[in-house]
């Protein structure tokens, strides 16, 4: 029988660094997570962030988007 992976799309719009607490939450307990970082972030920030989340290998980023409470889509 083959296990099923749990994954994790996260939307970053503040607060890095509970975010980041999050994502390593998630990541630690073996769920695959995919992270938004709202294209709002500074570009310094988002480094710090990327680089503070960089040891874990099931998480991933997609390219920065503009994204609003509430609007959006998967």
């Amino acid at each position: 029988m083959r296990s099923a992976t749990f994954g994790v799309v996260v939307f970053v719009h503040q607060d890095l660094s509970r975010s980041a607490q999050a994502v390593r939450h998630w990541a630690e307990a073996r769920c695959a997570v995919l992270v938004n970082v709202d294209r709002a972030i500074t570009p310094s920030a988002h480094d710090r962030f990327l680089q503070d989340l960089g040891d874990l290998q099931q998480v991933k980023f997609c390219a920065q988007q503009r994204r609003e409470w509430g609007h959006g889509a998967l």
